[in-house]
């Protein structure tokens, strides 16, 4: 049956709150200190011994107390957890249907309204909040367990609907922080975002997100992995290109000025080494060419000079996640070309900044070449789990293992 909290149940807990102030009080109406002084004249170190005491008693009880409280509030908690599990369970079922939702919380959000109610009314502003923890804890465990079940995420995933899905779950999952929050009569933010929460709301946005901004945030990761790596040693070499944007016909303009410390493939201890640009999310950039250097023969340290121009419209210049990637090839005469190592630096850097000339370059630098990879905890595991039914998770998918897959051998 359906456990609600009661009135008597809250008098029960504050009448724990009011033995624990009343026993406080014990040693002053005893007069504790004066009995201690006493026993000073008397005894040595009598006074010492007496505090000693009280403080070891008064102590000990205290923990009896909050220990009792804490036990009372656990066995609330676990009762009410079943009924939220059971409500959690028809809000699953009725949110991957088409069923709105409003409709869809309801059950659940008002066997929350109606118990919170009675405990803000009824408890002591002390003892509410202790309960408010607890139950947040366990409001968070069983959502967890719903949205990582391995059973209800592969049902959404064959009938397509896992994106709806998950942007419902998110929804969930913010009425349930904004509930506990209480406009300030709650929890306070920092108690209620534990570690358990901010996973699982990150784990949820990503499966809530569409295809490409999922990948425009996969790209954007790339681009602070360069950055980190960029203050240490690197062992593929590196890329120093120019770039600029021309705000008035939206061209990208890209120089690829020279590149050094690459790996030897050849015999003699040197490369054949060129590179080719292109964009990403090749799905925002669909007509977008891709352009390849010159090859340089027989160098670890080739000289290019070289200027590309991309068209890139002004909405999408500023877009976080949009990339210019570079790849660095070996090239081979008789075999397939060698991929040596994947660069990449988003569009929006080559912004200009205010003051600075027209002819002038708002991009220098030189950038670290490296083995991508897979991040499958990431965004790119949410793209692949979508490959099934997403003809464009699959095709940014198999576009990005083509590439893992070429860069295997740089890795050893």
């Amino acid at each position: 049956s359906q456990f609600d909290i009661s009135t008597e149940l809250c008098v029960t807990l504050n009448s724990l709150d009011h033995v624990k102030a009343c026993v406080q009080s014990v040693p002053t109406k005893l007069g504790w200190d004066n009995m201690a002084r006493e026993l000073d004249n008397v005894q040595e170190n009598g006074m010492q011994q007496a505090m000693s005491l009280r403080e070891t008693m008064m102590e000990g009880f205290m923990e009896d107390m909050e220990n009792c409280t804490a036990l009372i509030v656990k066995q609330i908690s676990l009762r009410m957890k079943k009924d939220i599990d059971k409500r959690m369970t028809t809000f699953l079922e009725t949110a991957r249907a088409n069923t709105p939702i409003d409709d869809a919380m309801e059950i659940l959000m008002n066997y929350l309204c109606s118990n919170m109610q009675t405990l803000y009314q009824e408890l002591l502003p002390q003892t509410f909040k202790i309960i408010l923890s607890e139950l947040w804890c366990q409001v968070m465990s069983v959502y967890t367990q719903a949205v990582l079940s391995d059973t209800q995420l592969r049902r959404c995933m064959l009938k397509a609907v896992g994106q709806i899905y998950f942007e419902r779950l998110h929804q969930l999952l913010q009425t349930l922080e904004d509930f506990f929050l209480s406009d300030g009569h709650g929890l306070e933010k920092e108690k209620l975002h534990t570690p358990q929460f901010l996973d699982i709301q990150d784990h949820v946005r990503k499966h809530g997100m569409s295809t490409t901004d999922l990948f425009c945030e996969y790209l954007s990761q790339m681009i602070n992995v360069l950055r980190d790596i960029s203050l240490q040693k690197h062992d593929h070499g590196s890329v120093t290109l120019t770039a600029s944007y021309d705000t008035t016909d939206e061209e990208l303009s890209i120089t690829i000025l020279h590149a050094k410390h690459l790996r030897a493939l050849d015999a003699g201890g040197t490369s054949d080494p060129y590179f080719k640009l292109f964009l990403e999310p090749a799905e925002l950039f669909p007509n977008s060419p891709e352009f390849k250097t010159k090859v340089e023969k027989k160098t670890i340290t080739p000289l290019y000079d070289e200027t590309f121009v991309f068209k890139v419209p002004s909405d999408l210049h500023q877009r976080k996640g949009c990339v210019v990637v570079v790849h660095c090839m070996d090239w081979n005469n008789l075999t397939k070309h060698v991929f040596m190592g994947e660069a990449m630096f988003a569009v929006s850097e080559t912004s200009r900044k205010h003051g600075s000339f027209l002819h002038q370059p708002t991009l220098s630098c030189s950038i670290p070449l490296i083995p991508p990879t897979r991040a499958p905890k990431g965004p790119f595991g949410v793209l692949v789990s979508r490959v099934e039914y997403d003809s464009t998770a699959n095709n940014i998918v198999q576009r990005r293992k083509k590439v893992f897959k070429q860069s295997k051998d740089l890795r050893h």
